[in-house]
């Protein structure tokens, strides 16, 4: 059975990141870096991040996470250090489902959001 790839770009406040690409063997993979940033520096202003996203049935794109270090001059203690899915901090549009009784949360509406606010570097 052939499927086509799914495709990605990210961006922060517009700009294009580095799009990782992965082939068809690790299709299935878990813990792909779609995006990474790299010799760039965030002013500590708020940022926007963006995936634009195109997957089929056969092979969706599956993002499984978002991983951040803080500035070095934020104070660690006491931090959250992971944020499950229903956290009530993200929010989700109605374009987002929940995945039967799983942790897990889905979407197929061409457009959703979900917004979940922190301070940081993003590593994709």
């Amino acid at each position: 059975m052939s499927s086509t790839l799914p495709s990605w770009t990210c961006f922060i406040d517009g700009f294009a990141l580095i799009s990782n690409n992965i082939s068809q063997a690790n299709l299935v993979d878990n813990n792909v870096e779609v995006c990474s940033l790299q010799n760039i520096v965030m002013k500590p202003t708020p940022s926007n991040l963006t995936v634009v996203a195109e997957g089929t049935t056969g092979a969706p794109f599956v993002f499984d996470y978002i991983e951040y270090a803080p500035d070095a001059s934020t104070v660690l203690d006491n931090a959250t250090v992971v944020v499950e899915a229903f956290d009530p901090q993200i929010q989700y549009d109605s374009g987002w489902i929940k995945v039967g009784s799983t942790s897990i949360m889905q979407t197929a509406t061409e457009g959703s959001a979900m917004t979940f606010d922190f301070v940081g570097a993003l590593r994709l």
